[in-house]
């Protein structure tokens, strides 16, 4: 896939968007990774995946209250080097918690 003029920035915009890991500046190793990657999948693509870690993340829940069991941040860097080929064809309910009840919903059966 051919990089347009800006989609560097752009990628690097809408990851700061989601609050993950906040990058001052586009680095060079994140520029060259960006390249790297841009050879499997669409900016569009990639902004895709960012925005399916952002889901998993939850970034801003608490970690009781979130519907994921994935808690690990990746920087920008990271996540094109591991991240993008993790979450390529995944689903979210692949990386859902099990559901539990709580303690007050609990149905508790005694013998009388």
């Amino acid at each position: 896939m051919a990089l347009k003029k800006g989609d560097k920035e752009r990628i690097v915009l809408h990851w700061n968007s989601k609050k993950i890991v906040v990058h001052r500046r586009l680095t060079p190793d994140i520029a060259t990774e960006i390249s790297r990657i841009c050879k499997y999948y669409s900016a569009d693509e990639i902004i895709e995946f960012i925005n399916f870690y952002a889901t998993i993340l939850e970034p801003g829940i608490p970690e009781d209250q979130q519907k994921y069991f994935w808690t690990y941040k990746w920087n920008l860097y990271e996540f094109l080097k591991r991240g993008v080929k993790k979450f390529d064809g995944q689903e979210l309910s692949n990386y859902q918690k099990k559901q539990t009840l709580a303690p007050a919903d609990a149905i508790i059966f005694t013998r009388q």
